[in-house]
């Protein structure tokens, strides 16, 4: 009876480990590999101080080099910062986004960026057309002032006219008042 629990046992302990083995080669294989695990990425709250840094005319931005795609994010945030063209940092953010397999804080983080200053474009867009818009109704404004002034210009010298042909018609008028 010993022999029959014990081997019993080994058999359950045996058919569980085997289990485990399976469990833990399922757990670590997800898919595809996308990066090295040895390598590291630069904190994303360090890139984002730096992008905020840079742009504010700080300092120049520079990472370590022992930090995966540190190059890149040095390039894009120089590209980025550099231009205040919304068209150019939309152009910038999808590179970056193409050089390397970043991890998925840096992937959201480049579609909130890129969400912003899209939303910066139309902004600046609109603001154009509105200056263009204001730009014309000044002129309009301009030239109206300036069709009033010739308009009350005339008006003065057509009465200025009229009171001059008054005083010849009727020259009693000044030998009274003398």
């Amino acid at each position: 009876m010993k022999y029959i629990a014990l081997s019993i046992t080994l058999f359950l302990l045996g058919g569980c480990a085997t289990t485990e083995q399976n469990v833990e080669q399922t757990k670590q294989f997800i898919g595809p590999v996308k990066t090295e695990t040895s390598a590291k990425f630069v904190p994303l709250a360090e890139v984002i101080k730096a992008l905020v840094s840079q742009c504010a005319k700080k300092h120049n931005v520079t990472f370590n080099d022992y930090y995966k795609g540190a190059l890149h994010l040095q390039g894009f945030i120089h590209t980025y910062c550099g231009t205040d063209s919304t068209t150019k940092q939309l152009k910038a953010i999808e590179e970056v986004k193409l050089q390397d397999y970043w991890p998925d804080d840096y992937n959201i983080w480049f579609e909130s960026l890129a969400w912003h200053t899209q939303s910066l474009r139309e902004q600046k867009i609109s603001n154009y057309y509105s200056d263009n818009k204001a730009q014309q109704h000044q002129e309009q404004l301009l030239q109206t002032q300036k069709q009033l002034a010739e308009l009350k210009q005339k008006l003065a010298d057509i009465e200025k006219q009229r009171l001059e042909t008054d005083l010849s018609e009727n020259p009693s008028l000044e030998e009274d008042s003398l």
